[in-house]
Parts: structure tokens; sequence; C-alpha cells
């Protein structure tokens, strides 16, 4: 799991019953779900307090 320091995105690899590792990325109110550890939230509760710089117009973002 990565967690932006950016922008609101969280991107998630999991890898399928075959094996095969794919990527799930999530946005701003986005349902969050970590099967695993039995826990969920939306993106946004993940960046509570978090204040992201406003960047200049001619920085791509990813």
């Amino acid at each position: 799991m990565l967690i932006s320091q950016k922008q609101q995105r969280i991107d998630c690899f999991r890898r399928n019953q075959e094996g095969v590792w794919f990527l799930t990325r999530y946005r701003s109110s986005d349902p969050f779900t970590l099967e695993t550890i039995k826990f969920s939230c939306e993106v946004t509760d993940v960046y509570e307090d978090v204040v992201i710089p406003v960047q200049p117009v001619n920085e791509a973002v990813e």
C-alpha cells in the first residue's frame, strides 16, 4: 500500500488467487478496505488533519 503525500490517493497492490498482483487506486471519498485486518474507511479519513500543499500549475500530478 502506498499513501500519497501530494494528493489524496492510496495505491493498493493485491494478489489474486492466481498469484497475479493488481493495483487498485483509491481517491478522495472512495471507500477503502483492508480485508485481512477487517478495516475500512474513506480515503478522506486517512488524510484527516493533513494539509496537502497546493502544487504549481506546471507540476504534473501522478
